[in-house]
């Protein structure tokens, strides 16, 4: 089957993608629009340098981040590398918002009225919402490393498991031989197996 993909590998695509969505896009279409913006001729001064320098820094945290994000799911479950690479895409989360607060507050003068905007608020209450996500990566850290011989043995145990499964045998009609799944005749009477 084309897509016959596993549970981590989907939560990978996804997150993947929210990232490419978040960090990438959506800084390239608020670029666009603002750039739109200035063309119908409203004068923001020295802003509009500022706003190029502040979006190629943008778009260059979010591919990392979105590197990052494809690479956490990519890793065991608990393990200290997904805990680093986690930890280390949220601080790049945080690092992406406090750049892109830097255009949280400027002047728009547009003929004989002049507007002030400072909307440095939501960026605050953006790093107020990933700080819990931080905290939990360093107690991930934490628990990774104190814990690494049980989370060893969890794992290993899993591997064994699957293992297991995939070994299961049939049983043939005519000699009662243990067959395994993936036969198509038993080795012994040559019945075809279902």
């Amino acid at each position: 089957m084309i897509f016959d993909l596993r549970k981590e590998e989907i939560y990978q695509l996804l997150a993947t993608w929210v990232a490419f969505l978040f960090s990438i896009l959506l800084p390239l279409v608020n670029y666009f629009t603002f750039k739109s913006f200035l063309s119908s001729g409203i004068n923001v001064g020295s802003l509009e340098t500022t706003y190029d320098i502040v979006i190629l820094i943008t778009l260059i945290l979010g591919i990392c981040s979105t590197i990052i994000t494809y690479l956490v799911y990519r890793l065991p479950k608990h393990s200290i590398q997904r805990g680093f690479l986690a930890l280390s895409q949220n601080i790049s989360s945080i690092v992406l918002i406090i750049v892109f607060s830097n255009l949280g507050r400027f002047w728009l003068i547009y003929e004989n009225v002049s507007l002030y905007l400072d909307i440095r608020g939501i960026y605050l209450l953006l790093i107020i919402g990933v700080i819990p996500f931080v905290l939990k990566n360093i107690y991930d850290l934490i628990d990774f490393k104190r814990n690494s011989d049980y989370y060893t043995k969890l794992q290993r145990r899993k591997k064994h498991q699957l293992v297991k499964k995939s070994n299961k045998l049939i049983k043939c009609r005519n000699c009662d031989y243990m067959c395994r799944v993936g036969w198509k005749k038993c080795p012994i009477c040559k019945t075809k197996l279902k």
